[in-house]
């Protein structure tokens, strides 16, 4: 693979974590498993990526699905990682849960 440049760290995620491409290019890269770690895996615009439909394509390319939103996701359920209403992902990181998700990544 080449060497990509990344505009954020949201873009980050999605490339390696949940993707774009289709099956095939999945399975040319040799692709075992993917793990969704969005807070909420739907989508308005794009409903190929809804949980259940991601997780039902995958496995037709025998590709694992996990979804740890809970564990990494940037909208936890946890007040304590809130500041005055804003997420803070120093805080997100130092939660056990985050740390479980890791470990099962």
């Amino acid at each position: 693979m080449q060497d990509l440049e990344v505009a954020d760290a949201r873009d980050l995620v999605l490339l390696l974590l949940l993707g774009r491409a289709d099956q095939r290019d999945l399975g040319r890269h040799r692709i075992a498993a993917v793990a969704d770690v969005r807070s909420s895996p739907y989508s308005r615009h794009n409903p190929q990526f809804n949980k259940e439909a991601l997780e039902r394509a995958l496995r037709g390319a025998d590709i694992a699905y996990v979804h740890l939103g809970r564990e990494l996701g940037g909208r936890p359920a946890d007040p304590a990682c809130y500041v005055d209403g804003t997420v803070r992902f120093d805080l997100i990181a130092r939660t056990p849960l985050f740390r479980a998700g890791l470990d099962r990544l």
